[in-house]
C-alpha cells in the first residue's frame, strides 16, 4: 500500500478536517484523511456499508505505523485507489 497524499488532518475535539494548510505528516496518535493505492487489487468495502471489509491496518517491517476505516473507493477505471481515514 502507498500512500499518495495526506488531504487533511483530522480535530480530535470534532472530528472534522481542519482547515488550513494540507499536511506533510503525521504524529504519533494523529488522525488523518489520506489516499492511498495498493500495488495489487484487494478485496475491500467502505466501512459505512461493511464495517469488517471497511478496516485497514499499514504495516512496515512488521510496526504497525497506521490503522484507518475505508471512507471512500475509487471509482471503476479511474486508476486503483481508495481514500482512507488513518491514525499512526
Amino acid at each position: 500500500m502507498t500512500v499518495l497524499k495526506l488531504v487533511s488532518l483530522i480535530d480530535p475535539k470534532t472530528g472534522k478536517p481542519q482547515t488550513g494548510s494540507k499536511p506533510q505528516y503525521v504524529q504519533k496518535g494523529g488522525t488523518v484523511v489520506a489516499h492511498v493505492v495498493t500495488a495489487q487489487p484487494v478485496c475491500v468495502e467502505t466501512y459505512k456499508d461493511f464495517a469488517q471489509l471497511g478496516r485497514f491496518t499499514l504495516r512496515d517491517e512488521g510496526i504497525t505505523i497506521g490503522i484507518g476505516k475505508i471512507l471512500r473507493l475509487a471509482k471503476p477505471g479511474a486508476g486503483a485507489g481508495t481514500t482512507s481515514s488513518t491514525s499512526g
